[in-house]
């Protein structure tokens, strides 16, 4: 075969100086010169591709549009011959990505000025092909579900739904709650109502099936909840020096009321008021208790883990980020210049808890853990020697004088703190009792 090499003339190569510049030239010459090679070695495909580029590259370049229109009809052959191969051998998700790439080659070919016939029958391919894809999904997608390999089984229906457009809904719902089935068998409750979860998020509350989830999740549930006795918080010296006189109160009472009452699934907690009766007929209110003692209370409420609580540090930081002295005037007849101090103060509140969860068959520690929140806010306020309501200040200026209103932000700040560190304990403590349930 005979290779043309493609030399821009002077006056092409003046037009391309003019039109878009001597790069565009040389990229054309660059992809028609390599477009030229794959075409000798039989690689008619990439060689029309090449040609393609070339003819983007420059429109006016007639021997890539010749070219293209010898070798596009026989890249044409090549990719109807691999769709009649990959139908043959049932390879369909294969042969629709051929005709993608077929159908691409024909569109471009026409963007660039060269009408390619598409292969007999064209029409009828992508339908074809399509169908047969979906059924080689299927196939694979009930092997997986036979092997037990639920992921598997799952991605492959959910491939049918997003690549096809066929829905796989009650093969998916199938799937996972076979899934959850196969949790249960494994002793993995938690697993197992999670599957169930899925399932029942897939077809709605009221879908068709759900009754059977909503069994699974009940079995789960009573294989898998753990009994817990959470004691009241108890505090240490630090504590007790520098936190405010009700945040211990205040702590325990959001525990109980806000979050002990309302534990994730697997968790049931103790009725606190009980276990405070039981502490007090014990004497074991008033004092931290060893292990043994620990697991003792949480026999005492069938329990499987008991969680004692120490609130260990409360911290109040304030640095003075701004300090300036204001003009202001006194009030009344004799009214004369004088001066107030403002500052501007960030504040930081630093508290800390540390927990143990002790396993009431055996006395151990399975897991002690420290939790620690901060919250931050910045106040203003001001100072003067004599008494300031002598001054004439406005209402916000007055504000700063305020005692009680710097008190109520900052009991606003202790509020978030407890409020933060109470969510964070609550976490931290179903986290470490969930990690044990599989």
């Amino acid at each position: 075969m005979r290779i043309m090499r493609y030399r821009p003339t002077g006056y092409v190569l003046l037009a391309c100086m003019l039109l878009v510049g001597l790069t565009a030239c040389k990229s054309a010459e660059k992809s028609f010169n390599r477009a030229n090679d794959l075409e000798a070695e039989g690689r008619y495909v990439e060689a029309a591709r090449a040609y393609i580029e070339a003819l983007k590259r420059d429109a006016e370049l007639d021997a890539a549009r010749l070219r293209l229109r010898e070798v596009g009809p026989r890249a044409v052959s090549l990719y109807a011959d691999e769709i009649a191969s990959d139908e043959a051998r049932g390879a369909y998700e294969h042969s629709l990505g051929v005709l993608d790439d077929l159908e691409r080659l024909i569109r471009e070919a026409d963007i660039v000025g060269v009408t390619l016939d598409p292969p007999d029958n064209f029409g009828s391919y992508r339908s074809r092909l399509t169908d047969g894809a979906i059924r080689e999904v299927l196939r694979a997608a009930v092997a997986a579900e036979d092997a037990g390999d639920w992921s598997e089984a799952l991605r492959l229906y959910t491939r049918v739904e997003d690549r096809y457009g066929r829905s796989a809904v009650p093969e998916r719902f199938r799937v996972l709650l076979r899934w959850a089935e196969a949790d249960l068998d494994r002793d993995y409750p938690r697993a197992a109502f999670g599957h169930a979860q899925a399932a029942i998020d897939l077809v709605g509350p009221s879908g068709a099936g759900v009754q059977d989830a909503l069994e699974l999740q009940r079995i789960a549930l009573d294989r898998g909840t753990q009994q817990v006795a959470v004691l009241p918080i108890w505090r240490l010296e630090s504590w007790l020096r520098t936190a405010p006189s009700t945040a211990l109160t205040d702590l325990n009472e959001i525990m109980t009321y806000d979050h002990w009452s309302a534990p994730p699934p697997f968790i049931a907690i103790a009725d606190p008021v009980q276990l405070r009766r039981e502490l007090r007929r014990l004497r074991y209110h008033n004092r931290t208790l060893s292990r043994t003692e620990l697991a003792e209370v949480g026999r005492l409420f069938e329990a499987d883990y008991t969680v004692f609580i120490e609130a260990t540090k409360f911290v109040t930081e304030e640095e003075l980020s701004r300090e300036e002295t204001r003009e202001v005037r006194t009030r009344g007849r004799n009214a004369q210049d004088t001066t107030y101090t403002f500052q501007r103060v960030n504040v930081k509140l630093t508290a800390e808890v540390v927990f143990q969860l002790v396993d009431t068959a055996d006395r151990t520690v399975v897991q002690e853990r420290k939790v620690d929140v901060e919250v931050r806010d910045r106040i203003e306020r001001a100072e003067y020697a004599g008494d300031y309501a002598d001054l004439d200040l406005s209402s916000s200026q007055r504000a700063l004088f305020d005692k009680d209103e710097q008190e109520e932000a900052r009991r606003v700040l202790e509020d978030e703190l407890i409020d933060n560190l109470s969510a964070s304990m609550a976490n931290a403590i179903y986290d470490a009792i969930l990690a044990r349930v599989r």
